[in-house]
């Protein structure tokens, strides 16, 4: 069909500056709305890896922070589980020696640890046991994953506004053009069938 317009023509006619005779104030609204909701989401992709890169910083000082101020030991597993043991989560106790004395604590460790297998666990300079560094990797998997997360929401929610404003504006669309009609079929000389 050489006659039918392209997809460029048959946007700038839906544009809300068009002076379109058939666009009704709703449509104007909501192609306006439409796009300033695509300017939002696209503005903030670089928003979400400002964000990311501000917690890979913040993660990254964490990790520095417990690697001065805790080092490895090694332990060994006894027979007893500890009270806050899971099916999903086991806890064992464990024994090491540090600065003369033996200590003991309870940690998570893997469900196929048998009594006596050694494991390495972080400790602070008191031998309080604390959690592992994350590595370099690992901090920017979490960076990444927050500033995914942050775009998704704020995407999602610019999503469920503008589609619950189609829906309103297509209920007071449909709403004008029953008063029409009404008026159409009320008008002498007129009928509706």
């Amino acid at each position: 069909m050489s006659g039918y317009p392209g997809i460029a023509t048959r946007l700038w006619r839906s544009s809300p500056w068009t002076s379109n005779p058939l666009l009704r104030t709703g449509d104007r609204i909501r192609v306006g709305v439409e796009i300033i909701a695509v300017m939002v989401t696209l503005v903030l992709i670089p928003v979400s890896a400002a964000v990311g890169t501000a917690r890979f910083d913040t993660f990254s000082g964490e990790s520095r922070e417990r690697a001065s101020t805790g080092h490895p030991v090694t332990a060994v597993l006894e027979a007893a589980a500890s009270a806050e043991s899971g099916p999903n989560r086991p806890r064992r106790y464990v024994t090491w020696y540090l600065d003369g004395e033996f200590r003991r604590a309870t940690v998570e460790v893997t469900s196929n640890a048998a009594v006596g297998d050694q494991v390495e666990l972080w400790v602070d300079d008191q031998g309080v046991p604390m959690e592992e560094p994350r590595s370099g990797p690992a901090n920017a998997f979490l960076a990444i994953e927050c500033a995914v997360y942050l775009w998704g929401l704020c995407a999602a929610i610019t999503a469920v506004l503008v589609v619950t404003l189609r829906r309103v504006l297509m209920w007071h669309r449909l709403r004008d053009i029953q008063r029409e009609w009404q008026w159409i079929d009320n008008t002498p000389g007129w009928t509706v069938a």
